[in-house]
């Protein structure tokens, strides 16, 4: 998914991310570290999209799994606080 949001692909960069999150889910639960990634790569390509309504969506539920899961100080957690603050900035932007 990420080869295609980096080519500009984002439709098939939403369907891969969607997919990879659905078996993440099926297989290891939605409170697995590897799930709440899904959730991020999805919210990061809505974010290149500019569409930050959605994104802030996916990284909030990116955080969620994560607080339950990680140390504050987390780098993945660390990263997704990130992202959703400058989501929230590019929405103001707009």
């Amino acid at each position: 998914g990420t080869a295609y949001s980096e080519q500009g692909d984002y439709g098939r960069a939403l369907n891969f991310h969607h997919k990879a999150k659905h078996v993440k889910k099926k297989l290891l639960g939605r409170k697995h570290k590897n799930t709440a990634k899904s959730f991020w790569n999805i919210g990061n390509v809505h974010y290149q999209k500019g569409d930050y309504d959605e994104a802030l969506i996916y990284f909030r539920k990116a955080l969620d799994v994560q607080e339950e899961l990680l140390e504050t100080n987390d780098p993945d957690q660390v990263a997704t606080q990130n992202s959703i603050q400058l989501a929230i900035q590019g929405k103001e932007d707009s």
